[in-house]
């Protein structure tokens, strides 16, 4: 039966070729798994950002919409005004 993904087809090619043993691809794909962990780990260890932060950072600006009470929608924005 022949593989249809194309990675498992391409650690094939790889093994045949002689470029990279199983035993290499797989000592590969165990420590790539590590470093991930490891960095996952260290995240949540950091706790919950707070998401007006977040956004602050993607935006690289306030948003009113963060600071406005729920429901409430400012003039500007229901006139479709800027609120920059």
């Amino acid at each position: 039966m022949q593989h249809k993904d194309p990675l498992l087809r391409f650690g094939v090619w790889l093994d045949a070729e002689k470029i990279l043993t199983t035993e290499a691809q797989t000592a590969t794909r165990q420590g790539i798994d590590e470093e991930i962990r490891a960095a996952i780990t260290a995240e949540e260890s950091a706790g919950p950002t707070d998401g007006r932060i977040v956004v602050r950072r993607c935006l690289g600006r306030p948003s009113w919409l963060l600071d406005e009470p729920a429901g409430r929608v400012p003039a500007r924005a229901a006139s479709g005004g800027s609120s920059q």
